[in-house]
Formats: C-alpha cells, sequence, structure tokens
C-alpha cells in the first residue's frame, strides 16, 4: 500500500509526511507500513483521510512512550 492510493484531506498529508521524517531512518519502514495499514483499516472503501481519522490511527499504531513526542508538534498542523 502506498500513500498516493488515500485520499488525504485537510492538513492528514502533512502529518502524515512529519510522522515518517520524525522516526529514526532505521524503523522507518516498520512505522510506514504500521501506520498505512492502520490508516485503511480506519479509512474503509472510502480511503479518505482527515486529520481525525489521521490522529486515530496513529494512536492506534504506535507504543504509548513514543506517541506523547509525535502528537505535541502535529498537534500545531491540525486544521480543524
Amino acid at each position: 500500500m502506498k500513500p498516493e492510493e488515500f485520499n488525504w484531506q485537510e492538513n492528514s498529508r502533512a502529518m502524515y509526511d512529519m510522522t515518517i521524517q520524525a522516526a529514526p531512518a532505521f524503523v522507518r519502514p516498520i512505522i510506514k507500513s504500521k501506520l498505512l495499514r492502520e490508516l485503511k483499516e480506519k479509512s474503509g472503501d472510502s480511503m479518505e483521510i482527515t486529520e481525525a481519522v489521521f490522529m486515530d490511527a496513529l494512536k492506534s499504531s504506535t507504543p504509548e512512550s513514543k506517541l506523547e513526542k509525535i502528537t505535541g508538534q502535529l498537534e500545531k498542523l491540525r486544521t480543524v
């Protein structure tokens, strides 16, 4: 699955890109795979990713200890 397959809404794509770039290079492929799988599950057939859907998928696919660090940065990108 590729990010281009989704219908990104609001600032969700920028949030996705920031999350992937914030991850250490050696774990990026794993994080990307887990996050894309979760986005697919959360968006269903519509493949529409809003900021809320992205944050929900991120919370479901990220360990609690790492979540706090990235969510603060992502909140700055939220438009709704």
